[in-house]
């Protein structure tokens, strides 16, 4: 979260004078509120960034939707679930290329994935802020890429199918 809190605030040192304001929402853990809410407070961001806290599950599809593009910085990722929800609804991610993330990610294709860095993290991220046909080809790939490979009802047909081989293996 710190990455991305570095980076918003050189985007927003940037966009003084556009014609838009920019606004962040970050959700998370409350184990590490006080640390954020201080390293947004030092950034002079508090009217910029809304911390939201733990999310429920059902709620993130709605929080998603509001927003033109997802940031996932993060150092490590066990699999990158807000990534897949993201372009599951068709926003665009900007994603560090964290084990856990690049293997989900289709670098150009669905999203932008970069080293975990606040400047190459804001110069993605401005982007696709400045470019709403690029977030929409973004958001429209990632779509169908996650039809194509995050579908339960295909996904529990192959693991049938695999499991049923190991068994007929094994006799």
């Amino acid at each position: 979260i710190d990455i991305f809190i570095k980076a918003f605030k050189i985007l927003s040192d940037w966009s003084k004078g556009q014609d838009f304001h920019l606004k962040g929402i970050v959700c998370g853990n409350q184990s590490h509120y006080e640390k954020i809410r201080m390293q947004i407070k030092d950034f002079n961001l508090s009217s910029e960034i809304k911390f939201l806290g733990e999310v429920q599950h059902n709620e993130m599809p709605k929080i998603i939707n509001g927003c033109d593009l997802v940031c996932i910085p993060s150092r490590e990722e066990s699999f990158g679930v807000v990534a897949i929800e993201a372009l599951a609804c068709g926003v665009p991610c900007v994603t560090s290329d964290a084990p856990g993330l690049k293997e989900i990610m289709e670098q150009g294709m669905a999203s932008y994935s970069m080293p975990c860095d606040e400047k190459l993290i804001a110069v993605a991220m401005q982007k696709l802020i400045l470019n709403q046909e690029e977030r929409v080809r973004l958001g429209s790939n990632g779509r169908k890429l996650v039809e194509k490979l995050y579908d339960f009802e295909q996904n529990i047909r192959v693991f049938s199918d695999e499991f049923e081989q190991l068994l007929y293996e094994a006799d």
